[in-house]
């Protein structure tokens, strides 16, 4: 897949990439751009599908880390609950709660290193474009291309 040439096209396919800073909501502009291109500029529509598959792996990732925090939190509640319940010594219900507070911290820490990630990786889309040059997302840009050429054949 060659780079986007023309300075229209570049800055619509920079602006599909920071749309991620707009989490989901930013997915609409790169379906309307990918909708407009894919006639008219194959390497904008390649950017554009990009962008779209890019938020929903974004989104996909944050339901998930959702799903594993609120299962977690349970836990741990139930934990808590059936310690207390067993009237078992403080020294047992202390351990959990460090252990609780242990996993909690993790969980944050890697919010906000997925968070930076996902930022990072929009920025440096819409950079390498307004440059002109090929931008691929790691995995999807990949997944993305052969995809694209097992259409082709």
């Amino acid at each position: 897949m060659e780079a986007v040439k023309k300075q229209e096209d570049k800055l619509l396919a920079a602006l599909c990439h920071i749309s991620i800073i707009f989490s989901t909501m930013g997915v609409i502009l790169p379906i309307v751009i990918y909708i407009h291109a894919r006639e008219k500029s194959k390497p904008l529509a390649f950017q554009a599908m990009q962008a779209m598959l890019y938020h929903v792996a974004s989104l996909i990732w944050t339901l998930v880390f959702t799903i594993v925090w609120t299962i977690l939190i349970c836990v741990f509640a139930f934990i808590f609950t059936a310690v207390a319940e067993a009237g078992a010594n403080g020294e047992m219900a202390g351990g959990a709660a460090v252990v609780f507070m242990l996993v909690m911290i993790f969980l944050v820490l890697l919010l906000f290193a997925g968070i930076f990630v996902v930022y990072i990786l929009g920025i440096a889309g819409t950079v390498q474009t307004m440059r002109g040059r090929m931008f691929r997302y790691p995995i999807i840009g990949k997944w993305l291309e052969r995809w694209l050429a097992k259409d082709k054949d």
